[in-house]
């Protein structure tokens, strides 16, 4: 996903999500409804009003934590 923070309609191809493992936790009705929202935000602008910056930014700095608990 963090590869795609700036290109949001590369998540549109389902070749993209199937090789990305986070999409296997999703139900495939949900992962289905979140694809046509982002089709129409992507589509319409929408996203690009909201989240304009990303498209700009050189790098992303938003690695995954690893959180642990210990008794």
């Amino acid at each position: 996903m963090e590869a795609f923070y700036g290109r949001p309609e590369c998540l549109l191809d389902p070749t993209v999500r199937e090789a990305q493992s986070a999409w296997g936790h999703i139900a495939s009705d949900a992962a289905a409804r979140a694809a046509d929202r982002l089709r129409a935000g992507v589509v319409s602008g929408a996203w690009d009003r909201r989240h304009a910056a990303p498209r700009h930014q050189p790098a992303l700095v938003g690695s995954p934590r690893l959180v642990t608990a210990c008794r």
